[in-house]
């Protein structure tokens, strides 16, 4: 996702740098550079949310689906249904061990989206930043 993301910026940053002559033009360009990436980070950041979010429904299924699981096994076990009861208990296994897969791409859309996060709340500052920085470069072009 970062490399398609990079990929896209690049291009943005070729075509300006092309059109881009006088210094005013250059500062222009790189403000609106700033701007192209930080709308491709927004959009990176709000599809990782989403597959975060959905991570995160399909572990309260899946503990849903343990929970009931255990408790078929058990009542299985009373009933004295020992096959009944393995089978509940590998259904069990088995929605636990998707369970832990799901916890690992959680974990690895929240640290995506730290990442993305750090990295606008970055070109934030650049952006908010860039007035000042640019009346210098203009004053000392001239």
């Amino acid at each position: 996702m970062f490399k398609r993301v990079t990929k896209i910026v690049e291009s943005h940053v070729n075509e300006r740098n092309e059109q881009a002559v006088s210094p005013e033009s250059q500062l222009a360009l790189a403000r609106q550079q700033l701007l192209t990436q930080a709308g491709d980070l927004k959009a990176a950041l709000g599809e990782v949310s989403y597959q975060r979010t959905l991570c995160d429904q399909e572990v309260a299924r899946l503990d849903g689906e343990i929970a009931k699981t255990l408790a078929a096994a058990q009542d299985a076990v009373e009933r004295g249904e020992e096959q009944e009861a393995r089978d509940w208990l590998a259904r069990k296994q088995h929605a636990t061990e998707r369970l832990a897969k799901q916890k690992v791409k959680r974990q690895v859309y929240q640290s995506q989206a730290g990442r993305l996060e750090d990295a606008l709340r970055d070109l934030r500052e650049q952006l908010r930043d860039f007035p000042s920085h640019s009346f210098h470069l203009l004053k000392s072009s001239m």
